[in-house]
């Protein structure tokens, strides 16, 4: 890559995808992440705007219907048919979508700040935030993508919950410990925890891309099997 002729942030964006090592290159010199957060935020907009009323209304009545199947009465049929018809309303979808929006971003900055720390002891010289929080931004990319494939997947086969992860070698109904871990396997999430690694490969100027693909891989697994374990836990309070 010609260092006097840097890409622009939209090329930085698209060639990420096809060209990591010369987007991180690029990006270890003129950290930028302004354009992946604002495709971020628009892309999470529009998934929850385009998610058909029908879909919306269905899954929480099949979450109440969970709820009132464990403990049965815990809420009358007149509030829980009005939450029902709320659950796609254009209030709804905005409360939804800055919980994504936030919850999103604070992940990428939380990504970012761990990986500093983690990774400036193997860098020749310092790793300031900005350049970490440019390669988690640019890295997070796949996963935007991810999300316009799942909304579509959605709306192809009308179902809420379908990812594109290990959990579709599972029973959903179950709603087990191992479904909900596998559930957090994705593919777009094994893209961004390759290309993080592949960043850091490139600032720290190591050699192979193993050692930072074992570290990052493995943090991925620890929150991963951490949320699962959430996600079992806030289950059977809620059940």
């Amino acid at each position: 890559m010609n260092s006097e002729q840097p890409k622009s942030p939209v090329q930085l964006v698209l060639r990420v995808l096809d060209e990591p090592g010369a987007v991180f290159t690029e990006l270890a010199a003129r950290p930028r992440a302004l354009l992946p957060v604002i495709l971020f935020l628009a892309v999470t907009l529009v998934s929850m705007f385009g998610m058909p009323a029908k879909i919306m209304r269905s899954e929480t009545e099949h979450r109440f219907e969970t709820i009132e199947q464990r403990r049965p009465g815990k809420m009358p049929p007149e509030a829980r048919q009005r939450a029902v018809e709320r659950a796609a309303s254009p209030v709804s979808r905005l409360t939804a979508f800055a919980a994504v929006a936030v919850i999103g971003l604070l992940a990428i900055v939380i990504v970012a700040a761990v990986l500093r720390v983690v990774f400036g002891g193997l860098s020749p010289e310092p790793i300031t935030f900005r350049q970490e929080f440019a390669i988690a931004a640019h890295a997070y990319v796949p996963q935007i993508l991810g999300a316009i494939a799942t909304l579509i997947a959605i709306v192809v086969s009308s179902d809420a919950q379908f990812r594109f992860s290990l959990g579709l070698l599972f029973d959903p109904d179950s709603g087990g410990f191992v479904y909900k871990l596998a559930n957090q396997f994705t593919l777009f999430g094994a893209w961004n925890v390759y290309l993080l690694a592949l960043g850091n490969q490139i600032k720290t100027r190591t050699k192979s891309v193993a050692t930072p693909l074992t570290i990052v891989g493995g943090l991925w697994a620890a929150v991963n099997l951490l949320l699962a374990g959430l996600q079992s836990v806030m289950g059977g309070l809620i059940g």
